[in-house]
């Protein structure tokens, strides 16, 4: 009933979402290895806080304790950075399909606009569960 370039389009679509899907939640581990990373240098600042902050004598102390402060936070920002690009690349292609099944979703409308979309979308979807 439905045009199977129509199908083939929503098939592509579903394809590159379970795809997308499966890779995002392939970068939970590396979100989880993040947030332990997290908890080490929380740990370590604090560890400066408790006990090099208190001895300190001279400017020269500040500045070796300055650059451990500044060294640990430039280490997060870096892993952030790193696993943030991975995440948003994806959300970004996954947000290129939502419109993407909007558009074909509307052109199949359009093309059967006397069938309802109830009929359309069980005909879709039974190619889709194949």
């Amino acid at each position: 009933m439905i045009d199977k370039r129509y199908i083939e389009s929503a098939k592509e679509i579903r394809t590159s979402y379970i795809r997308l899907a499966e890779e995002l939640n392939k970068y939970q581990g590396d979100v989880e290895i993040l947030s332990n990373f997290l908890s080490e240098k929380i740990k370590d600042l604090e560890k400066i806080n408790e006990e090099e902050i208190k001895k300190i004598k001279n400017k020269e102390d500040i500045s070796k304790i300055s650059k451990k402060v500044l060294d640990s936070i430039t280490e997060i920002e870096d892993k952030e950075k790193f696993i943030g690009h991975k995440v948003s690349d994806i959300n970004t292609k996954i947000e290129r399909l939502k419109k993407d099944e909007i558009v074909l979703y509307n052109t199949i409308k359009a093309k059967y606009p006397q069938v309802p979309i109830e009929v359309l979308r069980e005909e879709i979807q039974k190619h889709l569960d194949r």
